[in-house]
């Protein structure tokens, strides 16, 4: 969905270098690696990712959307 190009193997994902274009809305299936994940993707996007249910990565990691506005990322809460 973001445009970037990825291989699946049996326990690993690689996924090519790419630049996400244009902005996307992303479910993270209620995953913290997942948010984890495609915040580090978004500092390098040229648009924003917006990532659904990222609430679930206070679970594990309760600060980490401040250290990843610490590295210059822009966090925005979006309530429905």
């Amino acid at each position: 969905k973001l445009g970037l190009k990825y291989e699946t193997y049996e326990t690993e994902v690689v996924i090519h270098p790419g630049i996400v274009e244009k902005k996307q809305q992303v479910s993270s299936g209620n995953d913290p690696y997942i948010v984890m994940a495609l915040s580090v993707l978004a500092l390098l996007s040229k648009e924003p990712i917006i990532i659904t249910e990222a609430e679930c990565v206070y679970n594990i990691q309760g600060d980490f959307l401040k250290q990843i506005e610490s590295v210059g990322a822009t966090v925005e809460y979006i309530h429905n």
